[in-house]
């Protein structure tokens, strides 16, 4: 199967269970995610795994009504992003 056939087979779950997420699988999601490109391979993200207080996680968010059992947060570093932090 090609890359393009995955992409258009891509669906959205939103039907989660309780049960926990393997730390491996994390991982490996993980790994995919830091080997997206970024400009000048600044690699200026820094990202949080959620799978305690996870309900806490979600009361503040606004679309954060899924049950899922762990949550990565993904957060931008712009002192790391190119041309680092500026001020307005």
């Amino acid at each position: 199967m090609s890359t393009y056939e995955d992409i258009l087979k891509r669906r959205s779950i939103r039907n989660n269970t309780d049960k926990p997420v393997d730390k491996e699988v994390l991982v490996k999601l993980l790994k995919a995610g830091m080997a997206a490109p970024t400009a000048c391979n600044n690699q200026p993200w820094e990202f949080v795994v959620v799978t305690e207080a996870i309900e806490e996680l979600r009361s503040k968010l606004y679309h954060g009504n899924y049950n899922a059992p762990a949550a990565i947060v993904v957060c931008g570093n712009m002192k790391l992003a190119k041309g680092g932090l500026k001020r307005y």
